[in-house]
Parts: C-alpha cells; sequence; structure tokens
C-alpha cells in the first residue's frame, strides 16, 4: 500500500502533530508499506528526501507568527496533486484540517484517491489566542464548526484519538467517527528508576540540587498550555515545601513570561526553565527523575506529553477538561480539579508530594498507559486504511456496473 501523509508540521518542526506523523510514517514503513510525507519546508524553500524510509515532500513555507520554530504552506494544492500522482498514492491520511488539509482534500479528490482524517485538534482551540470575551469565543468556535463539518464531510473516514473527540464530532457533524489513540512509545517512556549517575547528570545539566523533590511540567509553552496556571499552583504548593523545585520543560511565545511570573512569586531560585528538550533523548529520562507532573492544559485532543508521563509512571494533577480524565484516574494514578480551580490543584500537588502510596499512583499510571501501545496504533490504523480503500473499491465497482 501507497500511504501520504499532508501535514503543516513535521520535524525537525516540533510539535504533537509533527511527532505523531512522524511516528505514523515509520510505522507504517515497518509494516511493508511506502509512505510519503507532504509537508510546510522547515527552511522555507521547498525540497525533497529520504528519511527513515520515508519519502518527504517539503512545501515552500512562511514563519507561523504564533509558533516558536513553527512554519506554515499557503495553498500548495497544485504541488500535492503532483507528488500524489507521481507517488500514486493508494490513500491520502491528512492532519490538518486547515490550508494544507483544504489543499489535500482538493488534490485527493482529483485524482479519487480515499482521503481518512485525524483530529488532532478541535475548533474550540482557536479560544485560547482571543481576548477573554465568552460572546467572540462563542461566535468563533460556531463559525470554525461549520467550517470543520465542510470538511470533514469531504472525507471517507474520521478518527479521533480520544472518545470525548470522537463524541463530540459526532454530535456536532452526524458523522461516524473511529477511535485510535495516539499511543505512546512505551519502551523508550519507561517507569524503570533513572541510574544515580544519568541522574546527577541531568540535575547538574538543569541547575537541580541532588535529592530535591521535582515538579515537572513539559510541553510547549503557548496560550493554549495554559502553563501560567501550573506556575501559580506550584508556587503555592512549594511555599509549605521549601525543598521542592519546578521544572518546565519546553519552549514557546510564553517562555519569558512564565520566568518573569516565577520571578514575582518568589520562586526563581527554584524554577528551571532549560528551554526545548528532545523527545528521543532527554525527555524520557526527565520524566524518570520528576515526582509528578502537572498540566493545566483545557485544550487536548488527546496529549502526547500527558501519555509519556504517565508511561513513565509518573503521578498526575491536571484539570478535569477533554480527554484528560480518559488517561488519569482521580485519586488512583493522580487527581483531578475543576477548571480554574488554582488552589485546588494546590493542594494536589502538595498531597503528591506528602504521598506515602504514591507508588501505588506510579504503578497505576503504567498501567494505563499499557492500554496505549504504539503497535495497537499501528494496527488501528493499518486496519482503518485497508477498510478506506475496500469500500473505494466496492463503491467504483457498484458505479461500474450501473453504467
Amino acid at each position: 500500500m501507497k500511504i501520504a501523509h499532508i501535514c503543516q508540521s513535521y520535524p525537525p518542526m516540533v510539535s504533537g502533530q509533527s511527532f505523531m506523523v512522524e511516528r505514523l510514517a515509520r510505522g507504517a514503513v515497518g509494516l511493508g508499506h511506502e509512505v510519503m510525507v507532504i509537508s510546510a519546508s522547515d527552511r522555507k524553500e521547498p525540497y525533497r528526501t529520504v528519511t527513515n524510509g520515508v519519502n518527504l515532500v517539503r512545501l515552500t513555507s512562511w514563519r507561523n507568527p504564533l509558533r516558536v520554530g513553527q512554519r506554515l504552506t499557503v495553498w500548495g494544492a497544485g504541488e500535492m496533486k503532483a507528488a500524489l500522482q507521481e507517488f500514486q498514492a493508494d490513500i491520502v491520511h491528512l492532519h490538518d484540517p486547515t490550508n494544507s488539509g483544504l489543499a489535500g482534500i482538493a488534490a485527493a479528490r482529483a485524482l479519487r484517491i480515499p482521503v481518512l482524517l485525524t483530529a488532532h485538534a478541535m475548533p474550540w482551540l482557536i479560544n485560547a489566542y482571543l481576548p477573554d470575551m465568552p460572546a467572540v469565543a462563542r461566535t468563533v468556535e460556531s463559525i470554525s464548526w461549520v467550517y470543520a463539518r465542510g470538511v470533514i464531510r469531504r472525507c471517507d473516514l474520521v478518527v479521533a484519538p480520544s472518545l470525548r473527540a470522537a463524541r463530540e464530532i459526532h454530535e456536532e457533524t452526524k458523522v461516524d467517527v473511529r477511535v485510535v489513540s495516539n499511543g505512546a512509545d512505551l519502551s523508550r517512556f519507561t517507569a524503570e528508576p533513572l541510574p544515580s549517575e544519568e541522574e546527577a547528570a541531568l540535575r547538574q545539566q538543569f541547575g537541580l540540587p541532588a535529592g530535591v523533590p521535582i515538579i515537572l511540567h513539559a510541553g510547549r509553552l503557548d496560550a493554549d498550555k495554559n502553563v501560567p496556571a501550573v506556575v501559580r499552583a506550584a508556587a503555592r504548593a512549594m511555599r509549605d515545601n521549601p525543598q521542592v523545585h519546578l521544572l518546565v520543560a519546553g519552549d514557546g511565545v510564553d517562555r519569558l513570561e512564565l520566568i518573569e511570573l516565577c520571578a514575582e512569586l518568589g520562586i526563581a531560585e527554584r524554577s528551571h526553565f532549560p528551554g526545548f528538550v528532545d523527545a528521543k533523548t532527554d525527555l524520557p529520562k526527565v520524566f524518570r527523575m520528576a515526582d509528578l507532573f502537572v498540566t493545566a492544559s483545557e485544550m487536548e485532543v488527546q496529549s502526547l506529553v500527558l501519555l509519556e508521563a504517565i508511561a513513565s509512571g509518573l503521578p498526575v494533577v491536571a484539570v478535569d477538561a477533554t480527554s484528560v480524565s480518559e488517561m488519569v484516574e482521580h485519586g488512583q494514578s493522580g487527581y483531578l480539579v475543576r477548571s480554574g480551580d488554582e488552589r485546588g490543584m494546590a493542594a494536589a500537588i502538595t498531597k503528591l508530594l506528602n504521598n506515602q502510596s504514591a507508588s501505588s499512583f506510579s504503578q497505576r499510571a503504567r498501567e494505563i498507559a499499557e492500554q496505549h501501545t504504539l503497535e495497537r496504533t499501528f494496527k488501528g490504523y493499518d486496519e482503518l486504511y485497508h477498510e478506506v480503500i475496500a469500500k473505494r473499491v466496492e463503491r467504483r465497482r457498484l458505479r461500474d456496473s450501473l453504467l
């Protein structure tokens, strides 16, 4: 089978979508398929290359003003069509419903190639970048759903990584939505203790004193992640725990403001912002070094970094929103708090820091992660690819028989 992925972001650009597409592409290669990825160029000009058996087609791009290190394509339907035709794709897998997605659909329909769409984000994501005006947010979300319905109904099959997202898409569009988890690499993200020499070196690298407990947040430092809430809640918990340090791994537009916030809250000397941490090398070690993971994001369809945290056996404190409760069991593998309840988040952090049964939380977190293996993800998508192609072939056969 020849599978063509179309997305905005692909490594070395850093985002959940880019990492997910890379894993799916390499997973499909491992299953014996031929794979092409069409994405925005990471260096402005277009180029082609082959990496890890994946044919990469990079389109002319422009800098994304809302995301650090991200670039965008404006259209590119002609280039996509030419690449798909040359590759002779059997199926197109879309990962972005915006301009690149529309261009991909146009190119695929022109060549009569079936299209599968994965919903990595929901229409309400854009609200995180708007002023705090509920009426405006509701209007924008309503318009976004009109647009999303138009895109979704032009695809042969829609996939969501969580049950919550699948239900919401179905309610808004009346389209049948399948569920396939993003998955986590359980061989790299493990709950095994980090060797003392590696932990010592990592603590020295990040300026962390030996032996101090670590509150960890990892991911993009942008508006939709609501990291200031994590910092404020951590600062409350740190007042009662003078040995605890905060580690905020990742980069983004809000990084400098978050550093300033830590200074305002009096925790600057116990807060660490190392910037981007490579998910393939240091990040698995960071998870194994930390004591708990905290997130206040309310925009996740299914958080890759949260999956990786629980795969590493980390107890979690999170806002009970979107799909988070599918990955965190309140009182069993972590604690869920209400939206906006920073006092509750701080209390939950303190509870975990002082919890004598942390090992049971760690064990349950890992058990939940084991339901989200990459092998299941690859198998799930492989079955859907065959299903979509088979249905398209059957429709053509029926149509031809009526002519």
